[in-house]
């Protein structure tokens, strides 16, 4: 995963500096509310080419479980590609 991007991508969405997307950072300290999470995930999951679970999202309080979110995703991307599953297959 390109963690870089990813972090970049949080700093713009939330119009925060770059160097304040540390994995400690709780996503309400960076300004996000529950609505803006929802957009950051989204973002992200078009950025990525991934889905991230509804269960995932309300899970996600800080820049941290983001980012562990997204890599799960991505492994289970990984896996459905291995097993030949369709890329653009909706589980």
């Amino acid at each position: 995963m390109d963690e870089t991007l990813a972090r970049t991508i949080i700093a713009d969405h939330l119009g925060v500096a770059p160097a304040m997307v540390v994995d400690a950072a709780a996503l309400a300290d960076l300004g996000a509310d529950p609505l803006d999470v929802l957009a950051l995930v989204l973002r992200l999951e078009r950025a990525f080419g991934v889905r991230i679970s509804d269960e995932q999202v309300e899970g996600c309080r800080t820049v941290a479980q983001v980012l562990q979110s997204l890599r799960l995703s991505l492994n289970c991307k990984i896996e459905m590609l291995g097993a030949g599953v369709p890329a653009g297959a909706r589980l």
